[in-house]
């Protein structure tokens, strides 16, 4: 990613997340959220943050569960993927072309957490996704 200011710092991304998540939850509540209403969270995969930063919220994604929310993913076609993609390939990639990438990464957050996935590639996401659960919960056709 080139940008135009500094690139982001965090001293631990996933503890920031957490942290402003929370805070927006309690601003919610004191607005009348109730605690059935239906929120969900989504740790902003690709904003404001470098492939690292992306990799790390991936890899420490349940960790957000604290929060008591359904987390959404949306790593489909992003930068980062394209970045790993190159760096462990050597392969430049457009982002329609990252369908593999977001699928392996899709399974990581999943894995870790996810329970909401947002995504470019529906029909390819549902059957992979449907795939991982019968593997996940060993459930024979």
């Amino acid at each position: 990613a080139t940008w135009k200011t500094d690139p982001p710092v965090y001293d631990d991304v996933i503890e920031e997340i957490k942290e402003w998540l929370s805070r927006q939850i309690s601003r919610l509540k004191d607005m009348g959220l109730k605690d059935g209403d239906n929120l969900i969270v989504d740790p902003g995969i690709g904003f404001g943050k470098l492939p690292e930063h992306n990799i790390e919220i991936i890899n420490r994604l349940r960790e957000l569960r604290i929060l008591g929310r359904p987390i959404l993913i949306g790593v489909s076609r992003k930068s980062f993927i394209g970045a790993v993609i190159e760096a462990f390939l050597g392969k430049k990639s457009k982002p329609e072309e990252r369908l593999g990438g977001s699928l392996g990464a899709t399974a990581c957050a999943v894995l870790e957490g996810a329970s909401i996935v947002r995504t470019h590639d529906v029909a390819q996401t549902r059957e992979f996704l449907a795939l991982l659960d019968a593997v996940r919960t060993m459930n024979a056709v």
